[in-house]
């Protein structure tokens, strides 16, 4: 029992004495030089990029679909059957303006048509006729008018024959007698005229009506054939040959070929940053770019700006922007309706220092200086450049050429901090 007492004795003291000794170490490395502690401050690690003033064009980056111009229904006007597809095509197909696409098949049209189209015949035929017998007429007209003028004559002369003595008075009644059939055969030739003229406007006025009958015939016979009012692409057709359309289906839509747009969703702050004070000159100096998804730089369309509509999402503050791609670009062609692509909005070039957007924070930056010690500094006249860069233009001085910024300050920069300073690689210096 005495011993196991001494043993534990034993092991306290040994504790003690390396307490002890721990103690001592550790106040001989407090006592150390103060010029050692002062190597030994901490000093943070910043990414920094030189500024040089350049030009930069104002650049909205954003998504969207390229879309038709216009998509019109093709409804049908009259009931019937859908019987024929002239030539046969499918959705996707393009077509050219006029082309004839559909045909229905209405019996009771084609019968008004024919019938329309006989009448007409006929009366044509009968006006034809009469005409003829007119022609006919006044010729006859004219050679017994001709004969009347020489009865006329002779009667004339026969009575100052039978005047002196040298006609008998039967001869004279003779003369008379001629005169007056001759006279009775031009009235009754000229009443025939007349009644043939009156035929003649009344059937006129009937070939008119029935020449307005059988265009109404063919109008309405020529709604049977749907055609295409435009060069452009077939979308859908909901009707196949042998249904049933009445008037107003909608038996196919068909979208036009060219120009295309594209339709992108901006940003409300960002747009009106983009454009800046002069919204006119910027609106018209804008290009538009459109990579279609999977598509490499050298697919890229071009366009121009076309139409700002209205906020399509007022929780988020968005702003539909429509484009119009050049009529003249043949890929267009290649790509379908609803085409999904990178969208990029160029606007004019600005001169001046690029500045990264987490960079600024409340109109303030942090610059190195040549001792590598930070400093904050404020700037104004910051334009918004893009969603990524704020432009600050070279002329307001808030930098010169060569300086040092922060690209990515935290909070524990403290004016007059010695940083150890790294440069940003080509990653970060890019957009």
């Amino acid at each position: 029992m005495r011993q196991r007492r001494i043993l534990w004795q034993s092991l306290v003291v040994l504790f003690l004495l390396i307490l002890g000794g721990g103690v001592m170490v550790t106040l001989s490395g407090l006592r150390s030089s103060p010029k050692g502690d002062e190597e030994q401050v901490w000093r943070p690690v910043v990414q920094v990029r030189s500024l040089e003033p350049d030009h930069h064009p104002r650049r909205i980056l954003s998504h969207g679909s390229l879309q038709p111009r216009q998509i019109l229904p093709l409804r049908s006007t009259m009931a019937g059957i859908i019987d024929a597809q002239t030539p046969r095509w499918s959705s996707g197909d393009r077509v050219a303006a006029g082309q004839e696409l559909i045909h229905i098949d209405a019996p009771e049209i084609d019968a008004a048509l024919a019938l329309a189209t006989a009448e007409l015949q006929r009366l044509q035929a009968e006006t034809a006729r009469l005409q003829t017998q007119r022609s006919s007429d006044q010729e006859l007209l004219s050679i017994e008018q001709h004969l009347l003028d020489i009865s006329q004559q002779r009667l004339a002369d026969d009575l100052q024959a039978a005047e002196q003595g040298s006609l008998s008075g039967r001869q004279l009644q003779q003369q008379q007698e001629h005169a007056l059939q001759a006279e009775r055969s031009v009235r009754q030739r000229q009443q025939a005229l007349a009644m043939a003229e009156a035929q003649l406007a009344m059937l006129r006025a009937q070939n008119d009506a029935a020449q307005a009958r059988l265009e109404e015939a063919q109008r309405q016979h020529q709604r049977l054939r749907l055609r295409a009012p435009f060069a452009g692409v077939i979308r859908q057709a909901p009707f196949a040959i042998g249904q049933m359309v009445n008037p107003g289906d909608v038996v196919l839509e068909i979208s036009d070929a060219a120009p295309r747009e594209v339709h992108l969703s901006v940003d409300q702050h960002s747009w009106w940053a983009f454009l800046g004070a002069e919204v006119e000159a910027a609106w018209e100096a804008t290009e538009v770019r459109f990579l279609p998804a999977g598509g490499d730089a050298i697919s890229a369309l071009t366009g121009r700006l076309l139409r700002q509509e209205a906020v399509v999402e007022r929780g988020q503050r968005l702003i539909q922007v429509v484009a119009r791609l050049d009529e003249d670009a043949p890929s267009t062609l290649r790509l379908p309706d609803g085409s999904f692509g990178r969208i990029e909005l160029l606007g004019s070039s600005h001169y001046g220092f690029r500045l990264p957007y987490a960079a600024v924070s409340n109109g303030q930056v942090w610059v190195v200086d040549d001792t590598d010690t930070v400093a904050p500094r404020s700037l104004q006249g910051l334009q918004r450049l893009d969603a990524d860069y704020w432009l600050l233009p070279a002329e307001d001085g808030g930098f010169s050429s060569g300086e040092r910024l922060v690209l990515r300050p935290t909070p524990d920069l403290v004016p007059g901090l010695q940083v150890i300073v790294q440069e940003a690689d080509a990653k970060d210096q890019q957009p």
